[in-house]
């Protein structure tokens, strides 16, 4: 979504927004999205595997200093958080990877209002 489109959306009541997010196409477009992005994340695991082995490491052994290294992108809201490196955006193309919340794989690109 542009960020002219969002501001028009928030500017909307919240009972419109919520009308236009449950319509039933937007609500099918979005699962179609997050299927691709779950694909996306299976099919980019070998590459990325490393990163997610090191995330789970930091973040059992409480070591701040690494984890702010990570990549600061999540959408807690889709319960997903981005693995790799901090900036790695300029070699990745925008590209996020990381785990659900139930350990699959997950790519996307773009950030999320609670970032």
């Amino acid at each position: 979504m542009s960020g002219q489109a969002r501001r028009r959306l928030e500017q909307l009541p919240w009972e419109r927004t919520h009308q236009v997010l449950s319509h039933p196409a937007v609500v099918q477009a979005a699962a179609r999205v997050q299927e691709q992005e779950l694909l996306a994340g299976v099919e980019l695991e070998p590459h990325f595997r490393v990163f997610a082995d090191r995330y789970r490491q930091t973040v059992t052994s409480a070591d701040c200093e690494a984890l702010s290294r990570t990549c600061l992108a999540k959408h807690g809201q889709w319960g997903r958080v981005c693995m790799l490196d901090a900036d790695h955006e300029d070699t990745t193309g925008g590209l996020h990877w990381g785990l659900t919340a139930d350990g699959r794989p997950i790519a996307w690109v773009g950030t999320a209002p609670d970032d």
